[in-house]
């Protein structure tokens, strides 16, 4: 008589020919009667005596259980294992097991046989007359051949063991049934652990997908100024600033490539924090036409809110219903149509809307940089800054905010006690307190030690000099007001992306 001698904490007797031989544990014990076990198939023996582990106790039942080293192993109703056992690393039974059922079955005269008993097979026990049994793995993946799971379902069914319908066996991986044994939700599909198509739909149909009642794409809400969208626009993104962002699109537009959104670049080097703002079209320009007429064609001189910058991008807009772009020198704006047409009449101080402000303002929205030329010129420009970035966030449509601020950093060689270290700090602080993880501390890591190894670089004493008074460090420069290719690289790779990543707007592929 075989004893299960190798099985952790479970003792039990085989059954040999008819008689009645307990499973004991612990003192508990069950009995197994057969008529006649000795010509009873030895797959139809596995399936009954784990039926009678588990009856052990009705209250408890058998329960899956998992370890380092099993992927599942079925216990008792004592907790304790039984020989239903998986291998974690290949997927098969236990050598423990093996070696259990190579005595048992030696015991009964059956023999094991290697891979010559089918194409399809990698191993297998056979009986006596060279047949596999149910203990056989296919040569594909290690596991149970199709014929097997089938078998094992329908035994399991008929012993009360985790019981399935006999049409979805052949795919599920592991299931809760319930009472008539039938798989609920709680359904694992055996090609990827993952649900399967049925529980899918089971799922959108409860949660509501596809009806009124979940918050969709084309949903909006009403603002003073009309329907507005709830949700951002994943598919597309803008970037918008001066120099900083002008730069830093080379190194963030591949990134968001990589998760497959198009990112309009936004930025220009050497304008005010304004003329960035009113590309965006949160800072309101107004234009007053001579004689408050838009000229049938051409270009024409026009006041403007807007300060004047030499250095500003022109852009596209409209403004009385004509398309046109504005254009600005060191002292005036133009403006100039698209298209020749009629004459327009336009009160003074009409807002003029930019063409891809209004275009991207439901996108995901990155700030970076914006107002630099400001803080580091006017005092009291900091306030001014912090102003826009507010106006700018609450203006994009979305209720939902997909918008990045990446703050400011103070030029190499700006003296310990400084005006324009003082402003770039104040706009820093407020934005970091307001926006919380939608703030990004540009400065902070272009000055914190992450950021040698992060560019395989290594400091010299003047970086080192400059990171102390909280200076772009000159390894890290292209000139004392801009950051290199090497340092934006870093910055992308191991502080923007990792914190898209973290926000849960993107996963990676």
């Amino acid at each position: 008589m075989a004893k299960i001698s190798d099985l952790p904490n479970v003792e039990a007797d085989a059954i040999v020919g008819d008689e009645i031989l307990p499973i004991v544990k612990d003192g508990a014990t069950a009995t197994v009667t057969l008529d006649d076990v000795a010509r009873a198939p030895i797959r139809e023996l596995a399936a009954n005596v784990a039926g009678e582990i588990g009856r052990l106790d009705e209250a408890m039942g058998p329960t899956i259980a998992q370890s380092d080293q099993l992927l599942f192993v079925l216990l008792d109703a004592l907790r304790q294992a039984t020989w239903l056992a998986v291998d974690r690393e290949h997927g098969g039974p236990p050598e423990w097991v093996l070696q259990f059922l190579g005595a048992l079955m030696a015991d009964k005269g059956f023999t094991s046989k290697p891979s010559d008993l089918a194409t399809d097979l990698l191993y297998a026990f056979a009986d006596a007359a060279g047949n596999p049994t149910w203990l056989s793995a296919q040569r594909s993946d290690g596991g149970p051949p199709p014929w097997v799971v089938d078998l094992i379902g329908a035994r399991l069914d008929r012993a009360g063991l985790i019981p399935m319908r006999r049409d979805t066996v052949r795919d599920i991986f592991a299931s809760i049934t319930d009472e008539a044994g039938n798989p609920t939700w709680l359904t694992a599909q055996r090609s990827d652990g993952g649900p399967p198509p049925w529980v899918i739909d089971l799922l959108r149909s409860r949660l509501g997908i596809g009806q009124s009642g979940l918050i969709l794409p084309s949903d909006h809400y009403l603002s003073a100024d009309g329907p507005k969208p709830i949700v951002t626009d994943m598919t597309r993104a803008a970037l918008w600033g001066s120099s900083s962002s002008q730069l830093g699109w080379s190194y963030l537009n591949p990134m968001m490539a990589s998760f497959g959104v198009p990112l309009f670049n936004g930025g220009k080097s050497n304008e005010l924090g304004w003329n960035s703002f009113a590309r965006l079209g949160s800072r309101v320009t107004r234009l007053t036409f001579p004689g408050n007429t838009i000229p049938a064609s051409g270009a024409v001189v026009v006041g403007s809110t807007m300060p004047p910058r030499a250095d500003m991008l022109a852009f596209a807009g409209t403004i009385g219903g004509v398309q046109g772009t504005l254009s600005s020198t060191a002292s005036e704006f133009t403006f100039t149509r698209s298209a020749a047409g009629a004459a327009v009449a336009v009160p003074a101080d009409t807002p003029f809307v930019p063409v891809q402000g209004e275009a991207h303002k439901n996108a995901i929205t990155f700030i970076w940089g914006a107002g630099k030329n400001d803080l580091t010129g006017a005092a009291g420009s900091d306030a001014t800054v912090i102003a826009m970035h507010d106006e700018a966030v609450a203006y994009l449509t979305p209720l939902t905010k997909r918008v990045i601020i990446i703050g400011q950093f103070v030029n190499t060689l700006t003296p310990a006690v400084s005006a324009v270290r003082d402003r770039i700090n104040a706009v820093n602080d407020h934005q970091r307190a307001r926006y919380g993880q939608l703030f990004i501390d540009y400065g902070a890591y272009l000055t914190g030690a992450a950021v040698w190894g992060h560019t395989g670089l290594t400091p010299t004493a003047t970086d080192l000099e400059q990171q102390a008074l909280g200076n772009l460090p000159p390894s890290l420069q292209i000139d004392n007001g801009h950051v290199n290719g090497t340092a934006n690289t870093a910055f992308i790779k191991h502080i923007v992306r990792p914190r898209l990543l973290a926000l849960g707007w993107f996963k990676e592929s």
